[in-house]
């Protein structure tokens, strides 16, 4: 976080476009709450699987972690199965916010991707390629 002008992650702050993701700090908050919402299927995700997902340190997420608790966005509860574990969950008012960014970072990212891949065909085979990559990213 950059000082206490700060208030709101994913460039949402009153002065911003909602699709506007302002610092780096807000690109990963970004990912660490949308990643909750496609991996968190009964609502929590271990600590350890978060981190694994989104390729951070344990110091980086601790640090995400401790931001967007202290906004509200997540709660860190124990894990029933392991003593030493930790599950996140996004808040009510977590879960309003990454639902409201969704919409206009894929816009944006769409935008960008017609930008830099002219023809439609084109575009099919760049969608194709990824998607093929991440299916073997989240299967393996």
């Amino acid at each position: 976080m950059q000082g206490a002008e700060r208030q709101e992650p994913l460039g949402l702050a009153r002065d911003r476009a909602p699709d506007e993701l302002a610092t780096d700090d807000d690109e990963a908050d970004f990912d660490v709450m949308a990643t909750l919402v496609r991996r968190a299927a009964d609502g929590t995700l271990n600590v350890r699987d978060l981190q694994q997902a989104t390729m951070l340190s344990s110091g980086g997420m601790t640090k995400r972690l401790d931001r967007l608790e202290g906004l509200g966005l997540v709660t860190r509860e124990p894990d029933p199965s392991d003593r030493r574990g930790v599950l996140i969950r996004l808040t009510p008012a977590g879960r309003q916010l990454i639902d409201s960014a969704i919409p206009a970072v894929l816009d944006a990212e769409s935008e960008l991707v017609e930008q830099a891949v002219g023809s439609q065909r084109e575009r099919a085979k760049v969608e194709a390629g990824l998607r093929r990559l991440l299916l073997a990213r989240e299967s393996g």
